[in-house]
């Protein structure tokens, strides 16, 4: 990463700053329904089976090597905003998470889809539960960058 960063600061004359600023986070918990996950064996290993072609279905795929901070971080895209591990749950898990992309709602509120939206589908399938919270979160400010680059 420094270097990079230096890279960025001499050929695009990149200036940045850190701040927090209170945020929308979802706080990643174990469910009441206790987790549904079991930890990853190398021994024993069962791979995840793969989603078919289906375009209305999204599917997270953890190899046996995914911890739940990891999963965190990969479920924030799919939330829309940061995922943060509060579990306390230790080690690396298998698992696929299948669950619609985006919330096929109907006018009257029914889904419109059989797969559950993502944040149903994590407490049912993984025994998680993602709770709406606000929190200071450490944001990078761009304060200057070039759009062409400079020579080397």
């Amino acid at each position: 990463m420094p270097m990079l960063q230096n890279l960025l600061k001499d050929r695009f004359h990149l200036a940045i700053h850190s701040e927090m600023k209170e945020m929308s986070v979802f706080h990643m918990i174990v469910a009441r329904s206790g987790l549904k996950m079991s930890l990853f064996d190398p021994e024993h290993p069962t791979p995840p089976r793969r989603p078919g072609g289906s375009m209305n279905i999204a599917a997270i795929v953890s190899d046996g090597v995914v911890t739940i901070p990891q999963f965190a971080l990969r479920l924030t895209a799919s939330a829309e905003r940061p995922v943060l591990d509060k579990t306390g749950v230790k080690g690396s898990y298998s698992f696929m998470l299948m669950y619609t992309p985006v919330p096929a709602q109907t006018a009257d509120g029914a889904g419109g889809s059989e797969m559950p939206d993502v944040f149903t589908a994590v407490e049912q399938q993984l025994g998680l539960k993602l709770e709406p919270k606000k929190e200071p979160i450490e944001v990078l400010i761009v304060d200057r960058a070039n759009r062409v680059p400079t020579e080397g």
